[in-house]
């Protein structure tokens, strides 16, 4: 079972939670906004780029795209990104959008070109 944790705008955007709602639930993702100035956003992941959790990255990132935002993604809190996830972070760079922080597990996981 997934579900969300949704949290106020200028301090969390969401956690994805992956299990039932009880203690000890593993987190998936959370994507944080920690740095907003004008129309440039940093935006820091933490946790798994997978399964839905690209989904909901994709829609978040895609709806700042739209608004006009800038955004640099700092990823030093994920630990493993899927192939969807690769695909996701490539078309991204493909719109500007900037990668920071990157642990040497993760930025070899990015240097796939042909993630599908």
């Amino acid at each position: 079972m997934l579900w969300h944790q949704w949290k106020p705008r200028d301090t969390l955007a969401f956690d994805l939670h992956y299990g039932e709602r009880a203690e000890g639930v593993q987190l998936m993702i959370r994507i944080s906004i920690t740095e907003s100035a004008g129309s440039a956003e940093t935006v820091l992941i933490e946790g798994k780029v997978v399964g839905d959790a690209v989904d909901e990255l994709n829609s978040y990132c895609d709806q700042a795209l739209a608004e006009g935002r800038r955004l640099s993604l700092d990823v030093a809190g994920v630990s493993f990104i899927d192939r969807k996830g690769v695909a996701l972070f490539h078309r991204l760079a493909a719109h500007q959008v900037s990668v920071a922080n990157c642990s040497a597990f993760v930025a070899e996981q990015l240097k796939v070109r042909d993630p599908g």
